[in-house]
């Protein structure tokens, strides 16, 4: 699935929570730099959602399936991760870390495979690159790098795979997950993904 081509606006969001709308040139292939996050600006997020959401076609779906999701009781429901930055943002950044630290590609030389992935409700980018074989994991970067990868998923979801209440391959399926960029890499980026986290703990159950 590639990322749309023909915008006619692009949105830098400072770290002081204001933001900055910048009319461009239509043609713009690329995302704009995204900073701020729900941890940092509520506001932030709702306005990335509506507006970053553009450049990833279908990418709010994820929000519906997240719903629908908790619904059946497959994921837990639980407040936006807003309220508390500390509390909240620490544990995310636990969760991501976990779950870059375990991603194996061997066929990665010298950090040519990369993804950013995007947690839609608070809008919190990561950056996993791959070299040697492992991934290293940066989070709350300003957006995906030319060539990257983009995945957008729910940070429920995200914690219930680190978990091990949910696989990552039943976590597509359900639409709490979908990819974006060139489909070779994505198939190599599923692979790293799927190879660790497609285990269930033996007392966990869907």
């Amino acid at each position: 699935m590639g990322v749309a081509g023909n915008w006619v606006g692009a949105v830098s969001a400072v770290r002081t929570g204001a933001l900055v709308v910048v009319v461009a040139i239509a043609g713009v292939s690329s995302p704009p730099p995204v900073f701020a996050c729900a941890y940092e600006d509520p506001s932030a997020a709702d306005f990335q959602q509506g507006v970053i959401s553009a450049f990833y076609p279908k990418s709010l779906y994820v929000l519906g399936a997240l719903t629908q999701a908790q619904l059946n009781g497959i994921i837990p429901s639980e407040p936006a991760p807003r309220a508390n930055y500390l509390a909240g943002y620490l544990k995310t950044d636990h969760s991501l870390h976990l779950f870059g630290d375990a991603l194996r590609d061997q066929r990665s030389q010298d950090g040519e495979l990369a993804f950013t992935l995007v947690l839609i409700e608070p809008m919190l980018w990561t950056r996993f690159q791959f070299d040697g074989g492992r991934a290293t994991t940066f989070v709350h970067v300003g957006g995906p790098e030319p060539g990257d990868v983009v995945v957008w998923t729910a940070e429920a979801a995200l914690r219930e795979i680190v978990d091990h209440r949910l696989t990552f391959t039943r976590a597509e399926e359900l639409g709490l997950v979908r990819f974006y960029g060139d489909e070779a890499k994505i198939g190599r980026v599923r692979d790293a993904i799927e190879f660790r986290w497609n285990d269930l703990k033996p007392e966990s159950s869907l």
